[in-house]
């Protein structure tokens, strides 16, 4: 991957905290996660829509906890192929629930998967511009920009996306009409993109145009698009500073739409709509505060991730914009995929050794996103068994 900018994530290092595992309990647990998760393949097969639901909701579960990592790699044929089948006939929960389990297989094959991409890619785009569930449409646009994103080598491709995403949150993209909830997903996608954009994408020439794109998603009625579309555009501000831009280094036919941008900014940053609630529009001005002095005074955006005793500093929009895309997919696993995830790894130019974490776990934790999940299942299979249980003395009793 080329990114746009290299040196802006730090990592400061303190004193590590060693942890152990049990004698044995690694190979326990890989042989108990082997059996686990060949049924759960065998349960995307299931007819009933509610147990392959539960399904997936495991296997996503498993995979943000690490708990199947190795058997779904060491699977990924079966498994893209299962949920791509799914996805094609999905209904609404069930095919939002394909889209988030097709991103993390993406996320952990890793870079230079273009075949398996390949296999995931039309899909995705036919349930984006053509799909009847709103929640589906928004899943699979996430889906497919980090997919692109981290499998795909194909520069055409990466091209081709750029457009396919502009022309969803511009309105021109074929299929169904896209709400603003979906406009807002396509900036982001596309905003990703951009960090990994071919040279030679962002011309001079072109500058006006993406400009222009942006400019009235600022006055959308969804919080959401204004403030996707306000990163956008710090975003595209940070890359011709480095390349030695400034904003108002423009051509006579920019001038005018990049004096609209900067004025609708700061009045975004000092007032929201009376239509908002008072929390929403502290949000709203404080995000157009950070976006106003991006754009405006060309300063760096900054936020701190902790995990443990380590902590790492993003100071960039690229970064900003790569770590949403993967905490969109990652949800709970975030920081177990920051310590553990190869291509994280690569992506921040992290040093593995850095995280003294066990890979392999004996325990799920209860308060895990999978430790959740087996709760309530279990919870759930108890009431069934106690319901049929008294269905079945009713009867003895009758008799």
């Amino acid at each position: 991957m080329s990114f746009l900018s290299q040196e802006t994530f730090e990592a400061s290092t303190l004193a590590g905290v060693e942890e152990t595992t049990a004698p044995g309990a690694g190979a326990a647990a890989s042989s108990r996660n082997n059996g686990d998760f060949a049924d759960l393949l065998e349960k995307l097969n299931e007819k009933r829509t509610t147990a392959r639901e539960d399904c997936l909701r495991e296997l996503i579960a498993g995979l943000r906890s690490y708990t199947f990592v190795d058997q779904a790699i060491a699977n990924r044929e079966s498994v893209f192929s299962s949920l791509v089948g799914l996805l094609r006939r999905s209904r609404e929960t069930e095919g939002v629930l394909c889209a988030e389990a097709l991103g993390m297989m993406m996320l952990l094959i890793g870079p230079e998967e273009d075949e398996i991409f390949n296999l995931v890619r039309a899909p995705l785009e036919f349930v984006i511009t053509r799909g009847q569930s709103e929640r589906t449409r928004i899943e699979a646009t996430r889906t497919l920009a980090l997919g692109s994103f981290i499998c795909n080598t194909e520069e055409e491709r990466t091209l081709a996306h750029l457009a396919f995403f502009e022309a969803l949150f511009t309105g021109e993209s074929e299929g169904g009409r896209a709400s603003e909830e979906l406009k807002a997903a396509g900036v982001d996608a596309w905003s990703l993109l951009f960090t990994v954009a071919p040279r030679g994408y962002n011309t001079h020439e072109s500058r006006a145009l993406l400009l222009e794109n942006f400019l009235p998603l600022l006055d959308a009625s969804s919080a959401d698009l204004r403030v996707a579309a306000g990163e956008a555009i710090a975003l595209l501000r940070e890359h011709w500073r480095q390349e030695g831009l400034a904003v108002h280094d423009v051509s006579a036919d920019e001038e005018e739409v990049v004096d609209s941008i900067v004025d609708r900014l700061q009045d975004m940053a000092r007032e929201g709509s009376k239509r908002m609630s008072r929390k929403d529009k502290k949000a709203q001005r404080a995000s157009f505060r950070e976006i106003c002095s991006a754009v405006v005074d060309g300063q760096h955006p900054e936020e701190v991730i902790s995990y443990r005793t380590r902590s790492f500093r993003l100071t960039s929009w690229v970064k900003m914009k790569q770590v949403e895309a993967l905490r969109d997919c990652l949800q709970g696993g975030f920081l177990t995929a920051l310590a553990q995830n190869t291509v994280i790894h690569d992506i921040f130019d992290l040093d593995p050794t850095a995280f003294d974490v066990p890979v392999e776990r004996s325990v799920v934790a209860k308060n895990s996103e999978l430790g959740r999940w087996r709760t309530t299942t279990r919870s759930r299979n108890r009431r069934s068994r106690e319901k049929a249980k008294h269905h079945f003395t009713e009867e003895g009793e009758d008799a």
